[in-house]
């Protein structure tokens, strides 16, 4: 919360209606689905992530004020679906590879300023180009389906500057808004 102050002059005599968000680094909202419909009465969790990084084996938890309860309990270890949605920012102006690393029953369809592409295995991994532009964001959103087999899910990048060898690492906390 708080107050911010904002000066804007149109170029045209009018009325104006200015809607503003604001975005601040430090993961990308997550909702989790007991079926891989993504409807609205199939969301049994939403949160805050600092990663894009799902392994069943880890049992990744919710987290209540008393009690923590493994995630697969929510919503099973097989027909589920998580979609992570937000933006994504760059620390340099250039191309950056986004790499999706899932199980061989995991699919993901990816979306960049809401453009989606179709649902497609993501086993053994899922690769585009994104050219991005310093400290400028892009919205960004990834749905992850399982059928079956142990999931797991890794959202990573790589770029000549960010990285060594363009080795793909995950994406920082810094750059998920």
């Amino acid at each position: 919360g708080g107050i911010f102050n904002l000066d804007y002059t149109p170029l045209y005599a009018g009325e104006y209606e200015m809607n503003v968000t604001v975005i601040s680094p430090g993961g990308l909202e997550s909702s989790y689905f007991s079926s891989i419909n993504f409807g609205p009465s199939h969301k049994v969790l939403t949160k805050l992530e600092n990663e894009i990084t799902v392994n069943w084996n880890k049992e990744p938890f919710s987290c209540a004020e008393v009690e923590c309860t493994p995630i697969r309990h929510l919503i099973g270890t097989r027909n589920f679906g998580i979609r992570w949605t937000g933006y994504l920012s760059s620390n340099h102006n250039e191309e950056y590879t986004i790499g999706i690393f899932c199980n061989d029953g995991g699919f993901a369809s990816l979306a960049i300023n809401g453009r989606y592409v179709k649902w497609q295995s993501c086993w053994p991994r899922l690769v585009t180009a994104l050219p991005m532009k310093a400290h400028k964001t892009v919205n960004f959103s990834l749905r992850y389906k399982n059928l079956e087999g142990e999931a797991f899910l890794n959202l990573k990048w790589a770029s000549p500057s960010e990285t060594s060898n363009n080795t793909m690492v995950i994406i920082p906390r810094r750059n998920l808004h």
